[in-house]
Protein backbone atom coordinates (compact mmCIF):
# COMPACT_ATOMS: atom_id res chain seq x y z
CA UNK A 1 0.00 0.00 0.00
CA UNK A 2 2.84 2.29 0.59
CA UNK A 3 3.44 2.47 -2.71
CA UNK A 4 -0.25 3.29 -3.60
CA UNK A 5 0.32 6.19 -1.26
CA UNK A 6 3.17 7.38 -2.85
CA UNK A 7 2.43 7.17 -6.39
CA UNK A 8 -1.18 9.13 -6.04
CA UNK A 9 0.82 11.78 -3.48
CA UNK A 10 2.84 12.18 -6.91
CA UNK A 11 0.21 12.82 -8.79
CA UNK A 12 -1.82 15.57 -6.59
CA UNK A 13 2.11 17.14 -6.42
CA UNK A 14 2.37 17.39 -10.16
CA UNK A 15 -1.80 18.46 -10.52
CA UNK A 16 -0.94 21.16 -8.20
CA UNK A 17 2.76 22.13 -9.42
CA UNK A 18 1.32 22.66 -12.91
CA UNK A 19 -1.59 24.35 -12.06
CA UNK A 20 0.32 26.67 -9.75
CA UNK A 21 2.73 27.38 -12.94
CA UNK A 22 -0.40 28.19 -15.24
CA UNK A 23 -1.55 30.94 -12.76
CA UNK A 24 1.89 32.53 -12.41
CA UNK A 25 2.06 32.62 -15.84
CA UNK A 26 -1.31 34.13 -16.49
CA UNK A 27 -0.90 36.54 -13.25
CA UNK A 28 2.16 38.24 -14.43
CA UNK A 29 1.42 38.48 -18.51
CA UNK A 30 -1.07 40.50 -16.50
CA UNK A 31 1.40 42.75 -15.84
CA UNK A 32 0.59 42.13 -12.10
CA UNK A 33 3.64 43.65 -10.07
CA UNK A 34 5.94 40.70 -8.02
CA UNK A 35 6.86 43.27 -5.19
CA UNK A 36 3.53 44.54 -3.55
CA UNK A 37 4.97 45.36 -0.42
CA UNK A 38 7.45 47.38 -0.17
CA UNK A 39 10.19 47.04 2.98
CA UNK A 40 8.82 43.65 3.79
CA UNK A 41 10.28 39.92 5.14
CA UNK A 42 8.26 36.95 4.22
CA UNK A 43 10.04 33.93 6.99
CA UNK A 44 9.09 30.33 5.99
CA UNK A 45 10.32 28.32 8.53
CA UNK A 46 10.98 24.17 8.60
CA UNK A 47 9.33 23.46 11.41
CA UNK A 48 6.70 24.96 14.33
CA UNK A 49 7.54 28.46 15.63
CA UNK A 50 7.77 27.11 19.29
CA UNK A 51 10.10 23.58 18.41
CA UNK A 52 13.85 23.45 19.25
CA UNK A 53 15.00 24.74 15.72
CA UNK A 54 12.01 26.47 14.36
CA UNK A 55 12.84 29.86 15.86
CA UNK A 56 16.14 30.08 14.25
CA UNK A 57 14.28 32.73 11.58
CA UNK A 58 10.97 33.41 13.63
CA UNK A 59 13.70 34.61 16.40
CA UNK A 60 14.72 37.62 14.26
CA UNK A 61 11.14 38.61 13.27
CA UNK A 62 10.81 41.87 16.03
CA UNK A 63 14.06 42.89 14.91
CA UNK A 64 12.87 43.44 11.59
CA UNK A 65 9.85 45.46 12.30
CA UNK A 66 11.61 47.35 14.98
CA UNK A 67 13.95 48.18 11.61
CA UNK A 68 10.71 49.29 9.49
CA UNK A 69 10.42 45.86 8.03
CA UNK A 70 6.73 43.85 7.60
CA UNK A 71 7.11 40.50 8.70
CA UNK A 72 4.44 37.73 7.72
CA UNK A 73 5.55 34.32 9.50
CA UNK A 74 4.56 31.42 7.16
CA UNK A 75 4.11 28.36 9.52
CA UNK A 76 3.07 25.31 7.80
CA UNK A 77 2.24 23.16 10.84
CA UNK A 78 1.64 23.53 14.58
CA UNK A 79 3.38 21.67 17.60
CA UNK A 80 0.69 19.48 18.15
CA UNK A 81 0.43 18.42 14.61
CA UNK A 82 4.35 17.94 14.81
CA UNK A 83 3.56 15.44 17.93
CA UNK A 84 1.30 13.52 16.12
CA UNK A 85 3.28 13.68 12.84
CA UNK A 86 6.40 12.02 14.67
CA UNK A 87 3.52 9.03 16.33
CA UNK A 88 2.21 8.19 12.87
CA UNK A 89 5.83 7.83 11.70
CA UNK A 90 6.59 5.54 14.56
CA UNK A 91 3.05 4.08 13.99
CA UNK A 92 4.28 3.35 10.36
CA UNK A 93 0.48 4.79 9.68
CA UNK A 94 1.37 4.98 5.51
CA UNK A 95 -2.14 6.32 4.84
CA UNK A 96 -1.98 9.55 7.75
CA UNK A 97 1.36 10.02 7.16
CA UNK A 98 0.18 10.57 3.39
CA UNK A 99 -2.49 12.61 4.24
CA UNK A 100 -0.14 14.87 6.68
CA UNK A 101 2.11 15.14 3.45
CA UNK A 102 -0.74 16.66 1.22
CA UNK A 103 -1.54 18.98 4.19
CA UNK A 104 1.60 20.90 4.05
CA UNK A 105 2.28 20.70 0.58
CA UNK A 106 -1.18 22.10 -0.26
CA UNK A 107 -0.51 24.47 2.86
CA UNK A 108 2.36 25.83 1.13
CA UNK A 109 1.47 25.90 -2.41
CA UNK A 110 -1.75 28.08 -1.33
CA UNK A 111 0.80 30.86 -0.01
CA UNK A 112 2.76 30.78 -2.81
CA UNK A 113 1.67 34.12 -4.71
CA UNK A 114 1.43 36.05 -1.59
CA UNK A 115 5.09 35.51 -0.61
CA UNK A 116 5.88 36.19 -3.32
CA UNK A 117 4.66 40.27 -2.86
CA UNK A 118 7.49 40.27 -0.48
CA UNK A 119 10.88 42.35 -0.94
CA UNK A 120 12.62 39.50 1.41
CA UNK A 121 11.46 35.74 1.00
CA UNK A 122 13.57 34.10 3.66
CA UNK A 123 12.99 29.98 3.75
CA UNK A 124 14.51 27.47 6.69
CA UNK A 125 16.26 24.57 4.96
CA UNK A 126 13.36 24.20 1.65
CA UNK A 127 10.05 25.09 1.19
CA UNK A 128 8.02 21.85 1.26
CA UNK A 129 8.91 20.71 4.93
CA UNK A 130 8.73 16.51 5.61
CA UNK A 131 8.31 14.96 1.99
CA UNK A 132 11.66 14.10 0.59
CA UNK A 133 11.14 15.55 -2.50
CA UNK A 134 14.43 14.46 -4.92
CA UNK A 135 14.08 17.79 -6.86
CA UNK A 136 13.86 21.31 -6.37
CA UNK A 137 10.27 21.59 -7.93
CA UNK A 138 8.98 24.56 -5.97
CA UNK A 139 12.27 26.15 -5.24
CA UNK A 140 13.14 26.28 -8.97
CA UNK A 141 9.77 28.25 -9.51
CA UNK A 142 9.81 30.66 -6.82
CA UNK A 143 13.34 31.76 -7.99
CA UNK A 144 11.83 32.11 -11.34
CA UNK A 145 9.59 34.89 -10.35
CA UNK A 146 11.50 36.36 -7.35
CA UNK A 147 14.86 37.84 -7.12
CA UNK A 148 15.45 37.78 -3.16
CA UNK A 149 14.62 34.42 -2.03
CA UNK A 150 17.67 33.25 0.89
CA UNK A 151 17.37 30.08 2.38
CA UNK A 152 18.74 28.99 5.63
CA UNK A 153 20.41 25.87 7.10
CA UNK A 154 21.90 24.89 10.07
CA UNK A 155 22.25 20.86 9.62
CA UNK A 156 24.22 18.78 6.95
CA UNK A 157 20.82 18.89 5.28
CA UNK A 158 22.42 17.45 2.50
CA UNK A 159 23.72 14.24 3.61
CA UNK A 160 19.82 12.80 3.54
CA UNK A 161 18.94 14.56 0.29
CA UNK A 162 21.97 16.06 -1.74
CA UNK A 163 20.16 16.78 -4.58
CA UNK A 164 17.02 18.60 -3.15
CA UNK A 165 19.56 21.16 -0.95
CA UNK A 166 22.19 21.18 -3.84
CA UNK A 167 19.79 22.58 -6.46
CA UNK A 168 18.06 24.78 -4.14
CA UNK A 169 21.09 26.26 -2.63
CA UNK A 170 22.31 27.35 -6.64
CA UNK A 171 19.19 28.50 -7.20
CA UNK A 172 18.89 30.90 -4.40
CA UNK A 173 20.15 34.78 -4.52
CA UNK A 174 21.22 33.84 -0.90
CA UNK A 175 22.11 31.30 1.82
CA UNK A 176 22.51 31.81 5.42
CA UNK A 177 24.27 29.15 7.66
CA UNK A 178 24.85 28.55 11.26
CA UNK A 179 28.48 27.27 11.53
CA UNK A 180 31.73 28.02 9.87
CA UNK A 181 31.44 24.50 8.94
CA UNK A 182 28.62 24.90 6.49
CA UNK A 183 29.58 28.69 5.02
CA UNK A 184 32.75 26.73 3.61
CA UNK A 185 30.54 23.58 2.38
CA UNK A 186 27.97 25.86 0.57
CA UNK A 187 30.05 28.35 -0.54
CA UNK A 188 31.11 25.91 -3.57
CA UNK A 189 27.62 26.15 -4.59
CA UNK A 190 26.31 29.76 -3.72
CA UNK A 191 28.96 32.56 -3.90
CA UNK A 192 26.56 34.88 -1.17
CA UNK A 193 26.89 32.62 2.03
CA UNK A 194 26.30 34.73 4.84
CA UNK A 195 27.28 32.91 8.27
CA UNK A 196 24.61 33.77 10.95
CA UNK A 197 25.48 32.88 14.17
CA UNK A 198 23.02 30.93 16.37
CA UNK A 199 21.18 33.42 18.58
CA UNK A 200 19.10 32.21 21.87
CA UNK A 201 16.63 34.28 23.45
CA UNK A 202 18.75 34.91 26.43
CA UNK A 203 15.92 37.34 28.69
CA UNK A 204 15.73 34.91 31.21
CA UNK A 205 18.75 32.91 31.57
CA UNK A 206 20.65 34.08 34.60
CA UNK A 207 24.26 34.38 34.96
CA UNK A 208 26.01 31.80 36.93
CA UNK A 209 24.98 31.97 40.70
CA UNK A 210 27.94 31.88 43.67
CA UNK A 211 27.01 29.74 45.90
CA UNK A 212 28.83 28.78 50.02
CA UNK A 213 28.14 25.29 49.38
CA UNK A 214 31.27 23.84 48.39
CA UNK A 215 30.01 21.88 45.62
CA UNK A 216 30.86 21.59 42.22
CA UNK A 217 27.97 20.85 39.71
CA UNK A 218 28.63 19.49 36.31
CA UNK A 219 25.71 19.86 34.47
CA UNK A 220 24.48 18.53 31.31
CA UNK A 221 21.30 19.19 29.20
CA UNK A 222 19.91 17.15 25.68
CA UNK A 223 17.66 14.54 23.83
CA UNK A 224 17.66 10.70 25.34
CA UNK A 225 18.92 10.36 21.79
CA UNK A 226 22.16 12.34 22.54
CA UNK A 227 22.27 11.01 26.16
CA UNK A 228 24.83 8.16 24.17
CA UNK A 229 27.51 10.70 23.48
CA UNK A 230 27.14 10.85 27.87
CA UNK A 231 27.62 6.78 27.58
CA UNK A 232 31.01 7.40 26.18
CA UNK A 233 32.73 8.74 28.79
CA UNK A 234 30.58 7.49 31.69
CA UNK A 235 34.21 5.69 33.01
CA UNK A 236 35.41 9.00 33.30
CA UNK A 237 32.35 10.70 35.13
CA UNK A 238 32.14 6.98 37.14
CA UNK A 239 36.67 8.14 37.93
CA UNK A 240 35.33 11.82 38.60
CA UNK A 241 32.65 11.01 40.87
CA UNK A 242 34.66 8.77 42.63
CA UNK A 243 37.80 11.06 43.16
CA UNK A 244 36.03 13.92 44.60
CA UNK A 245 33.09 13.68 46.86
CA UNK A 246 32.70 17.38 46.01
CA UNK A 247 30.74 16.74 42.90
CA UNK A 248 27.62 16.35 41.77
CA UNK A 249 26.18 15.54 38.65
CA UNK A 250 22.50 17.13 36.76
CA UNK A 251 21.26 16.05 34.01
CA UNK A 252 18.01 17.59 32.18
CA UNK A 253 16.88 14.82 30.02
CA UNK A 254 12.99 13.40 28.84
CA UNK A 255 14.21 10.16 30.63
CA UNK A 256 17.30 9.63 33.21
CA UNK A 257 20.77 8.53 31.32
CA UNK A 258 21.70 5.49 32.02
CA UNK A 259 24.87 6.21 33.65
CA UNK A 260 26.38 4.49 36.81
CA UNK A 261 26.66 7.62 38.75
CA UNK A 262 25.96 7.23 42.53
CA UNK A 263 25.58 10.92 43.05
CA UNK A 264 23.86 12.51 39.94
CA UNK A 265 20.29 14.17 39.54
CA UNK A 266 17.59 13.93 36.79
CA UNK A 267 15.62 16.78 36.30
CA UNK A 268 12.40 17.07 33.52
CA UNK A 269 10.30 19.29 31.98
CA UNK A 270 7.34 17.41 32.78
CA UNK A 271 8.20 18.49 36.87
CA UNK A 272 5.93 21.28 36.84
CA UNK A 273 8.25 22.85 39.62
CA UNK A 274 11.18 22.81 37.58
CA UNK A 275 12.43 25.92 36.68
CA UNK A 276 15.41 25.28 33.71
CA UNK A 277 16.83 29.02 34.22
CA UNK A 278 17.47 28.50 38.15
CA UNK A 279 18.71 24.74 36.90
CA UNK A 280 21.56 26.48 34.56
CA UNK A 281 22.36 29.00 37.01
CA UNK A 282 23.37 26.57 39.46
CA UNK A 283 25.72 25.00 36.98
CA UNK A 284 29.46 25.35 37.53
CA UNK A 285 30.87 23.43 34.59
CA UNK A 286 28.92 22.70 31.57
CA UNK A 287 29.72 19.46 29.61
CA UNK A 288 29.12 19.29 26.11
CA UNK A 289 30.22 15.99 24.66
CA UNK A 290 28.95 15.32 21.10
CA UNK A 291 31.39 12.69 19.39
CA UNK A 292 32.28 11.57 15.45
CA UNK A 293 33.61 12.75 11.99
CA UNK A 294 30.35 13.04 9.66
CA UNK A 295 29.24 16.05 8.12
CA UNK A 296 26.10 16.00 10.72
CA UNK A 297 28.70 16.61 13.76
CA UNK A 298 30.64 18.78 12.17
CA UNK A 299 27.83 21.23 10.65
CA UNK A 300 25.80 21.24 14.18
CA UNK A 301 25.91 23.88 16.86
CA UNK A 302 24.91 23.06 20.22
CA UNK A 303 22.41 25.08 21.55
CA UNK A 304 23.44 24.04 24.92
CA UNK A 305 26.75 25.45 24.77
CA UNK A 306 25.60 28.50 23.50
CA UNK A 307 22.89 28.35 26.74
CA UNK A 308 26.52 27.58 28.62
CA UNK A 309 28.19 30.79 27.51
CA UNK A 310 25.41 33.13 28.01
CA UNK A 311 25.33 31.70 31.73
CA UNK A 312 29.56 32.31 32.31
CA UNK A 313 29.63 28.77 32.77
CA UNK A 314 33.27 26.73 32.31
CA UNK A 315 32.78 24.92 29.20
CA UNK A 316 33.95 21.43 28.18
CA UNK A 317 33.17 20.67 24.91
CA UNK A 318 33.60 18.19 21.67
CA UNK A 319 35.97 19.79 18.83
CA UNK A 320 32.92 20.35 16.70
CA UNK A 321 29.16 21.27 17.65
CA UNK A 322 30.80 24.63 19.62
CA UNK A 323 30.33 28.24 19.03
CA UNK A 324 33.32 29.35 16.53
CA UNK A 325 34.51 32.18 19.03
CA UNK A 326 35.40 28.95 22.11
CA UNK A 327 39.08 29.40 21.88
CA UNK A 328 40.93 25.98 23.87
CA UNK A 329 42.33 27.22 26.43
CA UNK A 330 41.36 30.68 26.50
CA UNK A 331 37.44 30.78 27.47
CA UNK A 332 36.96 27.28 27.43
CA UNK A 333 37.77 24.05 27.34
CA UNK A 334 37.71 21.55 23.67
CA UNK A 335 39.05 18.08 24.17
CA UNK A 336 38.58 14.77 22.41
CA UNK A 337 37.17 11.99 24.24
CA UNK A 338 40.70 10.42 25.18
CA UNK A 339 41.38 13.30 26.97
CA UNK A 340 37.58 14.13 28.68
CA UNK A 341 38.17 13.05 32.12
CA UNK A 342 41.78 14.39 32.14
CA UNK A 343 40.63 18.25 31.35
CA UNK A 344 37.82 17.91 33.31
CA UNK A 345 40.07 16.82 36.31
CA UNK A 346 41.89 19.61 35.95
CA UNK A 347 38.97 22.04 35.88
CA UNK A 348 38.22 20.48 39.31
CA UNK A 349 41.65 20.70 40.93
CA UNK A 350 41.62 24.44 39.71
CA UNK A 351 38.34 25.31 41.17
CA UNK A 352 37.72 28.13 41.95
CA UNK A 353 40.30 29.70 40.10
CA UNK A 354 38.78 27.97 36.52
CA UNK A 355 35.92 29.95 37.24
CA UNK A 356 37.76 33.29 34.81
CA UNK A 357 37.29 30.51 31.90
CA UNK A 358 33.15 31.24 32.99
CA UNK A 359 33.69 35.06 32.67
CA UNK A 360 35.81 34.95 29.37
CA UNK A 361 33.56 32.54 27.56
CA UNK A 362 30.32 35.08 28.94
CA UNK A 363 31.94 38.32 27.57
CA UNK A 364 32.54 36.04 24.31
CA UNK A 365 29.15 35.06 24.32
CA UNK A 366 28.21 38.97 24.65
CA UNK A 367 30.12 40.35 21.95
CA UNK A 368 29.59 37.76 19.25
CA UNK A 369 26.31 35.82 19.77
CA UNK A 370 23.57 38.73 20.67
CA UNK A 371 21.22 40.00 18.26
CA UNK A 372 22.20 43.59 18.14
CA UNK A 373 25.74 43.09 17.76
CA UNK A 374 23.93 40.78 13.91
CA UNK A 375 21.11 42.30 13.02
CA UNK A 376 22.47 45.22 11.02
CA UNK A 377 24.73 43.08 8.94
CA UNK A 378 21.45 40.51 8.34
CA UNK A 379 19.65 42.95 7.39
CA UNK A 380 21.72 44.23 4.91
CA UNK A 381 22.55 40.65 3.79
CA UNK A 382 19.23 39.61 3.07
CA UNK A 383 17.90 43.30 1.10
CA UNK A 384 21.06 44.12 -0.87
Amino acid sequence: MNKVYHYLFITIHWILFLSLRIQLVFRYKRGKSKKSVKNSVAILPHYPEEWPGGDRLCYWANDFKENGYQVSIFDAWSCSEMENYLKLKSNSDSFELYRFYLVLLYRRVSVFKTILENDVIWVQRNLIPIFPFKHAYYEKLLSKYHSNIIYDYYDADYTSNYNLVIETVKNASKVTVASKYLENFHLKFNKKVFFLRYCIDDQKYIKRKNRNDNKIRIGWMGSPDNAIHLKTIESDLKLIEKENNNVEFSFVCRSKPNLDLSNSEHCTFDNKNFNYYDWISSIDIGIVPFFGESDRVKAKISKKCIEFMACGQIILTSPWVHSDVIENGINAFITNKDEWGLILQKVIDEFPESLNYGDKVFEAYNNNHKKKKLITPLINFLTN
